[in-house]
C-alpha cells in the first residue's frame, strides 16, 4: 500500500514539475502563430494582372514571383476573378499586362482610381495616362546581339541572308533595326536578302533561305532571324543543301527547338530574352514602388510629368558553350543529344 502511495506521489511529482513547460511550450507555440500572422501582414502586397503574356514566358515570369516573394517580403495575389476583385483585395501595387489596349486603359485608370500604382510588364502604357514603371524587352539590343554575333563568327566578311518579321510588328521593327546597326558598321558584310515574314511563319523563311541558296549556288555564309521560328526554318533549309557546318545561324527567342538544335549541332546561336530573370526584375520594381523608394530605370519615355520610367530586363547569347544554362528553363534539354 505505502509503495502504491509513494508510486502516486511520484506520478503528482512528475505531473507539477512538467506543467511549466507545458505552458512555456503552448506561449511559444501562440507567441511563434500570431508573429506568423504579422509577417503575413506585414508583406507588400503585389497584385499580378499578366494575361497578355504568352506561354512560356508567362510560366517562367509566374515562377520568378512565386520561388523569390517570400526573400522580397512580397506576398502575390493573382487576378484569377477579374481585376475589380483582385483591386479589392487591397494590394498595395499592381503588375500589369493586357493585350487588348481598350481594356488595358481602362485598367490602367480603374487602378489609379484605387490610389493603387501600376507597374507596365512587356506590354506598352496607355497613351497619356501614367504608370510608376515599365519593365521590358530591348529588342533594338536583341538584334545587335545576334548580329554582333555572327559579325565576329565572319570575321567581318561574308554574305548574310537577313529574315525580319512581320512588317506590322513593332517588336519585329526594333529587332531589324537593331540588326542593321551593326551590319552597317561592317562594309565586307554584304546582305543578300532580306525578306519580312508575317506571322513569324517558319516555313515561309525556309523557303526564302533555300530560294537564296539557289541564286547564290550556296554562297552565303550566314542567316541572321528575327525570331526561334524564323531561325528553324533557315536551319531547315541549310540542313537539305547540305551546308550546316558551313553556314552560320543566329536567332532570338532561345525557345525549346532552337535550343535542342544547338544542342545537336544544326543552329548556332539564340539571343536568350530571359523572362524569369525579367520577371524578377519586375518584382523588384514593384517592391521599391509599393514602399516609395528609389528606383535605377535606363531611361525616360512619354509626354507625362513625371514621364515614365522604362527599365530594360537582361539579354545573354547562347551558344553550344552555354546552352546547358537553358536547362533550367526546358528541363526537357537533360535528354536532348
Amino acid at each position: 500500500m505505502q509503495n502504491l502511495l509513494r508510486t502516486q506521489d511520484s506520478r503528482h511529482n512528475i505531473q507539477d514539475s512538467l506543467r511549466p513547460t507545458f505552458w512555456i511550450l503552448s506561449l511559444t507555440a501562440i507567441l511563434l502563430l500570431v508573429a506568423g500572422c504579422g509577417d503575413d501582414e506585414a508583406k507588400i502586397r503585389v497584385g499580378v494582372s499578366i494575361s497578355g503574356i504568352a506561354h512560356p514566358d508567362f510560366a517562367l515570369i509566374e515562377r520568378a514571383f512565386n520561388e523569390n516573394a517570400d526573400k522580397y517580403g512580397a506576398r502575390i495575389i493573382y487576378n484569377k476573378e477579374g481585376l475589380t476583385k483582385l483591386l479589392e483585395e487591397g494590394i498595395d501595387v499592381l503588375i500589369l499586362n493586357n493585350s487588348d489596349p481598350r481594356d488595358l486603359e481602362s485598367d490602367v485608370m480603374e487602378t489609379h482610381r484605387k490610389g493603387i500604382p501600376v507597374i507596365m510588364l512587356d506590354c506598352l502604357p496607355p497613351e497619356n495616362l501614367h504608370v510608376e514603371a515599365y519593365i521590358t524587352v530591348n529588342q533594338f539590343d536583341a538584334g545587335k546581339m545576334a548580329a554582333d554575333y555572327v559579325v565576329r563568327k565572319l570575321d567581318g566578311t561574308g554574305k548574310v541572308i537577313v529574315l525580319e518579321g512581320p512588317g506590322d510588328d513593332e517588336i519585329s521593327r526594333q529587332i531589324t533595326l537593331g540588326i542593321y546597326s551593326i551590319l552597317e558598321k561592317n562594309e565586307s558584310i554584304k546582305v543578300v536578302t532580306n525578306e519580312r515574314h508575317p506571322g513569324w511563319d517558319k516555313e515561309l523563311a525556309a523557303d526564302t533561305v533555300s530560294s537564296t541558296l539557289k541564286k547564290y549556288a550556296g554562297n552565303v555564309q550566314a542567316v541572321i532571324a528575327g525570331s526561334s521560328q524564323l531561325a528553324m526554318g533557315a536551319a531547315q533549309a541549310v540542313r537539305e543543301y547540305g551546308l550546316a557546318d558551313r553556314i552560320t545561324t543566329a536567332g532570338i527567342g532561345a525557345d525549346l527547338e532552337t535550343c535542342k538544335a544547338i544542342i545537336a549541332g544544326t543552329h548556332d546561336a539564340e539571343v536568350d530574352r530571359m523572362p524569369y530573370e525579367r520577371g524578377l526584375e519586375a518584382l523588384n520594381l514593384a517592391i521599391a514602388v509599393a514602399k516609395d523608394e528609389e528606383f535605377e530605370y535606363h531611361e525616360e519615355m512619354g509626354e507625362s510629368d513625371p514621364k515614365i520610367k522604362v527599365r530594360y530586363g537582361p539579354l545573354r547569347l547562347i551558344t553550344e558553350r552555354n546552352v546547358s544554362a537553358m536547362k533550367s528553363v526546358w528541363p526537357e534539354l537533360n535528354n536532348a543529344r
